[in-house]
């Protein structure tokens, strides 16, 4: 038996790979025929996936050979010879469709105003958020520096040293003055009184 995993890669393997090539065949060689064809496979297929997500939660685990039921129905589909899509397509899809394309319409219109309303107001709401995050980070940033500037100098060590600096400034220039005034005028000549020598002279 194969695995879900398995089961996995191969349908989507042979019912995407091969059609996709086959659709862009069709489309650049303008066959009408073969773009329609395809187009009604593309519409099966995607139903076939979303009813597949249910059906392997309920199915998968009970029902012998499902997997591989699962990878038999994608080739049925695709074969050119047994042309599965388009019989689908034709006899449930299409009708299914035209009966409840009126009410498909107006439930795409609501969802699509409902959808950019949501949009507009959950992007509002996310922009708020963001400031809100971004004004708390500031103020928690800007207390935690205050609080490490406390902790490595205290606001009474800054007013010791700012009186400090206040009270040196006027000693330093009183200091300054009394040696500006202290200091001696010095000449050329001496100032002491020279000493007479034994003969009288100077």
């Amino acid at each position: 038996m194969l695995s879900n995993f398995l089961s996995k890669l191969l349908t989507l393997t042979c019912g995407t790979l091969y059609p996709a090539y086959r659709s862009y065949k069709a489309v650049r060689s303008k066959n009408v025929r073969e773009y329609v064809k395809w187009m009604m496979y593309w519409i099966v297929f995607a139903l076939f996936l979303n009813i597949e997500v249910v059906a392997d939660i309920f199915l998968g685990l009970w029902l012998p050979f499902y997997y591989e039921c699962k990878i038999m129905f994608v080739l049925w589909l695709i074969s050119p010879y047994t042309r599965g899509a388009s019989f689908l397509y034709r006899k449930f899809v299409h009708p299914l469709l035209v009966r409840h394309e009126k009410d498909i319409d107006d439930y795409l219109i609501q969802a699509k105003k409902h959808g950019y309303t949501a949009i507009v107001g959950l992007g509002s709401r996310g922009f708020m958020y963001a400031r809100e995050i971004v004004a708390s980070a500031a103020v928690k940033g800007q207390l935690h520096l205050v609080n490490q500037l406390r902790k490595s100098y205290s606001v009474g060590d800054l007013s010791r040293d700012q009186h400090q600096q206040t009270t040196c400034r006027p000693a330093l220039r009183q200091s300054t003055r009394r040696t500006a005034t202290t200091r001696p005028i010095t000449s050329g000549y001496s100032t002491l009184p020279r000493r007479r020598r034994r003969d009288g002279t100077l």
